[in-house]
């Protein structure tokens, strides 16, 4: 019979600039959701209020991605996941869904998947699947965490950022600008100005989006120039050893050598400490940009949610419907999440970049100095080699191998210096961007809650 539903289930249709949420309590139980949630589910609301979330679980979702959801969530933080789920006559849907603890409870917010990483979810689930029926959970959930290393991610927290980027600049609709974001549903000028607000955040929002794409682009870039720099300066080691054996085995003939190739090897000690600062800040400021683009893509879907729930409020505050009080509850709830989280995480690893963008900087100016010191000591070695005809050759592979380091670092540091000097600017105006936003979300805030107190008038 399940086999037969499978075969006969259909995809429920929504659009890509659809958000629908869901709250619950600590134990996954559902409080409330929009109106789009509903209508997706296929559940009336009264059916969804006090069940429990997993009343929309498809069965051919693995165990083991919720057994991760779980572990995040009681862990108190976020996690975003690609999820089938079902509506209420069996029929399937896959969103993206973005779980973030709040007060009491947790926040589902879910869109659209279209991403090359979303086709690539979906065959691994079916792998999944099979191994959780033919051996058991925890095998499965190890197969998960090996299948996302594979697929080039350090960690599932790497994997669900991307994720959750790529869908979100992928989705030309959710980015679209709307001139009036609440349409014929506003009709005076608290909601007016609500509007106005919501506007200005969004440009405020269209900026930080596209230096949150650039940003997007140092971090690999950075880690590319890093690996190249660690791995020549292994190389470095074996031309110094090289060198000090030739040196060696040539005795007094080439004693004016020997010391160029002592100095030599302090200044490889000297640039392979500077080479492991330069990867510490390097791993450093790369782990703060995956921050960045996690928190600057949940951020966004935060300001996207809060839109969507207004317009189910302000239509219940137009019909005077009672639901309005648990809407106007839980906007506060969400204004609440995302001027912490602005604060907090966001703002915090914008400023903790910008500082190590700048140690990253003095490092790589460092390295630049004792590489055009190390070409000196190259050129050196040649004039000195030069003088001595029976030792003339001896030392051409080392010195290519040195030519070789010095040609390629500096134009790796080169880039590096010109990207990172570019990064640092846009960190600044991304930063002041968010202060900018969080401004007018807490205006937002503000005439919302007029609009409650004059509700509250009027009942009087």
């Amino acid at each position: 019979m399940n086999a037969l539903q499978n075969t006969q289930s259909k995809e429920v249709d929504f659009d890509f600039d659809e958000i629908f949420f869901s709250i619950t309590d600590k134990k996954g139980i559902i409080l409330d959701g929009n109106k789009v949630f509903t209508r997706v589910s296929g559940f009336p609301k009264e059916e969804l209020i006090n069940k429990p979330h997993n009343i929309i679980r498809h069965p051919e979702m693995p165990k083991c991605v919720f057994k991760l959801l779980w572990e995040k969530l009681k862990d108190n933080k976020g996690i975003v996941a690609y999820i089938k789920n079902k509506d209420a006559k069996g029929n399937y849907y896959w969103v993206l869904s973005s779980v973030l603890p709040i007060q009491n409870g947790y926040l589902s917010i879910r869109i659209k998947p279209q991403s090359s990483l979303f086709q690539k979810i979906k065959d691994l689930y079916i792998e999944l699947l099979s191994t959780e029926k033919n051996s058991n959970i925890n095998n499965s959930y190890d197969l998960f965490m090996k299948k996302i290393i594979e697929m080039g991610f350090e960690s599932y927290d790497s994997f669900m950022t991307r994720a959750l980027s790529s869908e979100l600049f992928l989705n030309k609709k959710f980015l679209a600008h709307k001139e009036n974001i609440f349409s014929k549903k506003v009709s005076n000028e608290i909601y007016s100005e609500v509007n106005r607000n919501f506007l200005n955040n969004k440009k405020e929002f269209s900026v930080i989006i596209e230096k949150m794409k650039l940003l997007i682009e140092f971090a690999p870039l950075l880690k590319e120039k890093t690996d190249q720099i660690l791995l020549s300066c292994n190389k470095l080691d074996y031309i110094s050893l090289n060198m000090s054996i030739n040196s060696g085995n040539l005795g007094q003939q080439t004693a004016s050598v020997s010391i160029i190739s002592r100095e030599f090897q302090i200044m490889v000690s000297t640039i392979r400490t500077q080479v492991r600062k330069f990867q510490d800040i390097s791993k450093e400021l790369r782990t703060l940009l995956e921050m960045i683009e996690l928190e600057g893509c949940l951020a966004f879907i935060q300001i996207q949610t809060i839109e969507n729930y207004l317009l189910d409020y302000f239509e219940f505050f137009s019909s005077g419907d009672s639901n309005v009080n648990i809407i106007a509850q839980n906007v506060s709830i969400l204004f609440s999440l995302f001027i912490d989280n602005s604060n907090t995480k966001l703002i915090k690893s914008l400023d903790k970049s910008q500082y190590l963008c700048k140690n990253l900087l003095e490092i790589s100016n460092s390295l630049k100095g004792k590489i055009f010191s190390l070409e000196i000591t190259k050129d050196l070695s040649k004039i000195e080699i030069s003088r001595n005809p029976s030792i003339e050759g001896y030392f051409d592979n080392q010195i290519l191998d040195i030519h070789q380091f010095i040609i390629s670092n500096k134009e790796n540091i080169a880039n590096i210096l010109t990207e990172t000097n570019k990064v640092a600017n846009d960190l600044h105006v991304f930063s002041g961007n968010v202060s900018k936003m969080k401004n007018y979300i807490n205006l937002i805030k503000t005439k919302l809650n007029q609009i409650v107190h004059v509700k509250e008038k009027l009942a009087s």
